[in-house]
């Protein structure tokens, strides 16, 4: 009975997957000779999509080889959910930066400084002085000084107090609210807390780690599960695994259609039964339904 419920599971995946795939590809097109800060959206839908190219993957039938020349069949449920994790926290940044807050320019910091802190990191790990290295070093040295000059431009950062600025601009701390910026100490918010703040439900959310907890850290549970799992306890795992796939992709569509009228424009185009198809998955891990 659960194998025709994966069945219907994927199947609804797959629409959902190629359905981003579309919403993200025609925002991208739309976006690629715009400068503004929003025009990177669509390259972190590149990245949420090459995710779920991978779980397309990973929740195909596998049959391995071992050394002993036995065949077996295999699923990497700690594989699955890693990658799911990954994608709800994709989904996350996405929504804490281009989600609109009440004061735009909130948006513009938390993005610059999100880029801020990556070009810090990989100016910090390219220690190979080779000289294409080296030029590109300079490169994004230049370029975070325009990024560090940018944001204290920015009227919504100038008017914070000094303390909160140093705490912002020293850590590149992107990951901030209206709410932390009053907490004492200043610190930045969890990738959970991320997650939670997108209005998924508090059940699905208490659900959704429990599984990702257990299997994409080596907790005792994850472990002796990997080899002691039964197949309809593997089949039941393989197929909440799907399902939380399914409603942050659902969740990343709703959200892209926000934000960007391409992605509105292609919701409004499709028929009955695929916007049922749709709304039905999304509805059922949101607090609330949300109209578009």
């Amino acid at each position: 009975m659960l194998e025709n419920e994966i069945k219907q599971a994927l199947t609804r995946y797959d629409f959902l997957v190629e359905l981003l795939y579309h919403i993200n590809h025609k925002t991208d097109d739309a976006l690629k000779n715009d400068n503004r800060w929003f025009a990177f959206a669509p390259k972190i839908g590149i990245k949420f999509l090459n995710q779920a190219f991978t779980l397309k993957i990973l929740f195909a039938e596998k049959q391995l080889e071992l050394p002993d020349k036995t065949i077996q069949s295999f699923e990497d449920l700690s594989a699955i959910y890693s990658t799911v994790r990954m994608q709800f926290e994709t989904y996350a940044l996405f929504y804490h930066l281009f989600l609109p807050c009440n004061n735009m320019e909130e948006n513009i910091l938390r993005f610059r400084l999100w880029e801020l802190d990556g070009l810090r990191n990989r100016i910090k790990l390219n220690t190979n002085k080779t000289p294409s290295l080296s030029a590109k070093t300079l490169e994004d040295q230049n370029y975070q000084q325009v990024v560090e000059q940018t944001i204290t431009n920015l009227p919504y950062f100038s008017n914070l107090d000094n303390k909160t600025r140093q705490f912002l601009l020293d850590k590149a701390a992107w990951r901030f609210t209206t709410a932390s910026l009053q907490e004492k100490p200043l610190r930045q918010v969890s990738y959970d807390q991320l997650i939670k703040q997108t209005g998924i439900s508090e059940q699905m959310f208490t659900d959704l780690y429990a599984y990702l907890s257990m299997h994409t850290h080596p907790s005792y549970v994850g472990v002796v599960q990997s080899f002691s799992s039964t197949t309809d306890e593997t089949t039941i795992g393989r197929y909440v695994a799907i399902m939380n796939a399914s409603f942050v992709t659902a969740f990343m569509i709703e959200d892209l259609a926000k934000r960007f009228v391409q992605g509105k424009e292609h919701l409004d185009s499709l028929t009955p039964f695929d916007m049922s198809v749709y709304t039905s998955v999304r509805d059922g891990g949101r607090k609330t339904t949300t109209k578009i």
